[in-house]
């Protein structure tokens, strides 16, 4: 019977790592020719796939009211760092082997300045910083040469990471499907601390880096990309831990951890899996990002040539999974009564043992 159990276990097991989802689609990627070749042309922006390689690169700002130190740089770097780590051991949780290279002191030529000579606005969620936010824009398409870094580390994907030295209200992250100037350059804006006077901790900075590869938040509805009031009410129950819910999710905030999750909602945006059942019941979560999973093949027909669309039915293999599922639990709870049935015999036989053996040594003294 053992033997008969380990197999059923085998066939589960390959059913799980090969087909054991419901009616997907799954995207592929084609990588054509060199990998920064026309790097600048692609439909998800400038920060692709957060698998394999991409580069960070980190732009400090020096505007007229910036005064920094080693103790708010060091804490940046520290921020940056333990975000990264994070990323890497979530996407190895789904398989996929994330390699951000992001270290300034490791790679100085990913560490720029710029040399702001005006008054820059920290009120990142409010138009008052746009004018700081575009002159950031212009510096790094003019001073930060893209093609040569992709090509110097052989990838095709990158992000760029802005520091001010100030109190801001907000960290805000600048996808390429969200700018309304179409910028290809996919950009985050981090300061020094919040204006409440509270440290920015690493889980801020894995939230706005994720958004820049195609993460939508989940704490507030915004029909545009897909996210209903009902959506978000739904993963706040089902998926309370998500890092996109933001400081919601983030049960301990700490500055040497992140305790949340990238749960499968989050996942799917990114691209690290290529169906969820909530698709079928919240459809509108499906294709409103260009990111490098989910982006609306019509809107881009030029760029749909360098993907493939592979229909997988795995209809019977998931209710086979289902069957053997049952299976294994019935056989579980038939061996758990027989075991209890078997010991409470044991019991009662050895009670009668014992039973008899006094009634021996009775009849023996007598």
């Amino acid at each position: 019977m053992r033997k008969y159990i380990v197999a059923v276990f085998a066939l589960m097991l390959c059913l799980l790592t090969g087909c054991g989802k419901g009616d997907e689609s799954q995207l592929t990627q084609r990588d054509d020719g060199a990998p920064y070749s026309q790097w600048d042309e692609h439909p998800a922006g400038s920060a692709k796939y957060l698998d394999e390689k991409s580069i960070l690169v980190s732009v400090y700002v020096d505007d007229r009211n910036a005064d920094w130190n080693k103790y708010d740089e060091k804490r940046i770097k520290k921020n940056l760092r333990l975000a990264c780590d994070y990323l890497v051991d979530q996407g190895a949780i789904y398989g996929k082997k994330v390699e951000l290279i992001y270290d300034i002191e490791e790679h100085p030529d990913l560490m720029y300045r710029f040399d702001y000579d005006k008054e820059a606005s920290y009120e990142f969620g409010s138009d008052d910083s746009d004018e700081m936010k575009d002159d950031v824009r212009q510096f790094i398409k003019e001073n930060v040469d893209t093609e040569e870094l992709l090509k110097k580390y052989d990838c095709n994907s990158v992000a760029y990471l802005v520091f001010v030295d100030g109190a801001v209200d907000s960290c805000i992250a600048q996808q390429y499907y969200y700018n309304i100037n179409d910028d290809f350059e996919e950009v985050a804006f981090f300061g020094t601390s919040w204006n409440t006077g509270v440290k920015i901790y690493p889980n801020t900075f894995a939230h706005e880096i994720l958004h820049l590869f195609g993460a939508r938040d989940l704490y507030y509805a915004r029909p545009a990309v897909g996210t209903s009031r009902e959506f978000v009410d739904y993963v706040a129950k089902e998926y309370p831990k998500d890092i996109m819910l933001g400081n919601s999710a983030d049960v301990y905030i700490d500055e040497n951890y992140v305790f949340s999750e990238i749960t499968k909602i989050t996942a799917y945006d990114i691209g690290w899996v290529d169906y969820i059942y909530e698709l079928e019941q919240y459809p509108e979560i499906k294709n409103q990002i260009q990111s490098a999973s989910t982006y609306d093949f019509e809107k881009h027909q030029d760029h749909s040539k360098e993907y493939t669309i592979e229909p997988r039915n795995t209809f019977l293999y998931t209710h086979i999974l289902y069957a053997l599922e049952i299976v294994i639990v019935a056989y579980i709870l038939i061996m758990t009564i027989r075991n209890r049935v078997r010991y409470k015999r044991y019991l009662a036989d050895m009670a009668n043992e014992e039973s008899d053996n006094q009634v021996w040594e009775d009849d023996k003294n007598n």
